[in-house]
């Protein structure tokens, strides 16, 4: 409510016996929708005035102190400045503010998506922060040479009222009125008429202290007689609107920070969770079968005993088995001697007794991640401290880019990004600039990288951190289907798709975005589409 017209008469108000006959030295943005004019009593002054064209907050405030960033700093306006401020004014029944100087005039117009602030000098030249086109600055010049101006506060004259007046007949003079002082109108009029509480309502905006408090999760800034006496909350109480304005910024800020770390926490939490806890599982079938050390050590030995009767190119071998009699089959290849499958099985049998234990200590590590992401989840949920929070996400190794930030001028390379069997990592590019930024910026040297053969489509980088251990054949089939699926192939039965590790792919200088070079490859024909194994995690973020 920060934004109502006669709040807005009530800070052109308090801020005009600040401003006149201080100067205007600059005008500069270093975040998106936000506008600084400098001024003060000399060329060194740290005083700003902060306009917001932001259309969901925008809003006009006053900065003791403001240090000027040294970089992505970009002036307006530098052609009318300096300039000394000969008086503040709003329009009349309209949400526009001016600042007079000298030679110039700067407007400040509230008009949703279409805020935008302007300088207007004494000879008609005209800049905008925002641009407009050709037609659009006339219109804005004609719209500003006909509006009438004031610098007083808001005197309404309520002679045309009786006690039975219809309320339809208040918008036709005072359209700036909004649906909810209208409700308060209503119920006010009912005790004691329409026109005391037309008085009344204006008196609370323009007099009364300015309550800022939290009611049902949302922060609220309205006059102090409309908060409800049977409501429990913190309540702020401010006499000057700029300290309840700069207050009310200050928490809200605070708020979202809040709730922006607190998702992003949780998305990652719940994220590792599910993936720690298939790890869990798969592990969990591991250790229950058991260790087949004996079992392929016994294979070794009996092969080992019988290797007179082993032949070449056989694909198994019969053995009696010494400790029964019994007769036994054992698998052979084919294509490697008898002494080579003979040193296959007391491998195998090393190996299994080596991952074996592995996967036992896998288990317990995995367990006690599970319980402490367990623990951390809980945290967060109770944590209303936003430095806490940025704590726990430096200690998970979150990303701060990760966090949405107010005021970043960046705009994030999104990638779409899927989990093949809880553990394989699979990122899809969603244009011809986030396919390069996949492709040449985040891909590592030994990830798999797919595309759809002779067709349009999106990059496709197949990442797996355990390097010892060669990615299955079904894993790379997987993330080919998926990288037919997202290409102009994705309504064939079967399409080819190549694949080949990062690092033979390039992008020679000239090349248009989204097109690279693939030094070597792999062709593997598959169905389009996103299997069953392939879990859709989220869109992916890169900065």
């Amino acid at each position: 409510m920060y934004r109502n017209y006669l709040y807005l008469n009530r800070l052109v108000s308090e801020i005009s016996g600040l401003l006149i006959n201080k100067t205007v030295y600059e005008t500069f943005t270093q975040e998106k929708d936000k506008l600084l004019l400098r001024f003060g009593d000399n060329n060194k002054s740290e005083n700003h005035i902060l306009i917001s064209t932001d259309s969901s907050q925008s809003y006009l405030t006053l900065l003791d102190i403001h240090r000027k960033a040294k970089k992505n700093t970009f002036s307006f306006f530098g052609r009318f400045l300096p300039d000394k401020i000969e008086g503040i004014f709003i329009a009349e029944s309209d949400r526009i503010i001016l600042i007079k100087l000298a030679k110039s005039c700067i407007y400040f117009l509230m008009r949703g998506s279409l805020t935008n602030v302007v300088a207007l000098s004494n000879s008609g030249e005209i800049e905008t922060f925002k641009k407009l086109s050709e037609n659009e600055l006339t219109s804005i010049k004609t719209l500003l040479n006909e509006t009438q101006f004031s610098a007083d506060l808001f005197e309404a004259d309520l002679s045309f009222l009786s006690e039975s007046q219809d309320f339809s007949v208040l918008k036709e003079h005072f359209p700036f009125l909004s649906k909810k002082i209208f409700d308060v109108l209503k119920t006010k009029s009912a005790s004691y008429g329409i026109k005391n509480a037309l008085e009344e309502t204006f008196s609370d905006f323009l007099k009364r202290e300015i309550a800022v408090a939290e009611f049902n999760g949302e922060l609220v800034f309205i006059p102090e007689p409309w908060i409800s006496a049977n409501v429990s909350a913190e309540i702020s109480r401010f006499n000057s609107y700029i300290e309840a304005l700069n207050f009310y910024l200050k928490e809200f800020y605070k708020k979202n920070r809040l709730s922006d770390i607190k998702t992003v926490l949780v998305k990652f939490i719940d994220t590792e969770m599910s993936k720690t806890a298939n790890k869990l599982n798969n592990l969990r079938v591991r250790i229950n079968k058991g260790s087949r050390e004996k079992e392929y050590k016994q294979c070794g030995n009996l092969l080992l005993m019988n290797r007179h009767k082993l032949v070449k190119g056989s694909d198994s071998a019969e053995v009696q088995n010494i400790e029964n009699n019994e007769l036994k089959i054992i698998k052979l290849d084919s294509k490697k001697s008898p002494q080579q499958n003979i040193d296959y099985y007391f491998e195998k049998s090393r190996d299994e007794k080596q991952n074996y234990e592995i996967s036992k200590e896998l288990y317990e590590n995995s367990l006690k991640r599970y319980d402490k992401l367990k623990r951390i989840s809980e945290t967060i949920q109770n944590e209303d401290n936003p430095k806490e929070l940025e704590r726990i996400a430096d200690e998970l190794k979150i990303r701060k880019t990760s966090v949405k930030m107010n005021n970043k001028f960046e705009e994030k390379i999104r990638f779409k990004q899927y989990l093949i069997e809880g553990k394989y990592q699979l990122f899809v590019g969603k244009d011809s600039e986030s396919n390069d930024k996949l492709s040449i910026k985040f891909a590592k040297q030994n990830d798999y990288w797919f595309h759809a053969r002779s067709v349009a489509g999106s990059h496709v980088v197949l990442r797996y951190e355990n390097k010892k251990e060669a990615v299955p054949k079904h894993i790379i089939k997987t993330a080919a289907s998926v990288a037919a699926f997202h290409s102009k192939a994705k309504t064939s039965s079967v399409a080819p798709v190549i694949y080949t590790f990062a690092k033979y792919v390039v992008k020679k200088k000239g090349m248009p975005p989204g097109q690279v070079q693939v030094l070597k490859e792999n062709v593997v024909l598959v169905k389009p589409e996103i299997p069953d194994n392939c879990e859709f995690i989220d869109d992916k973020e890169q900065v």
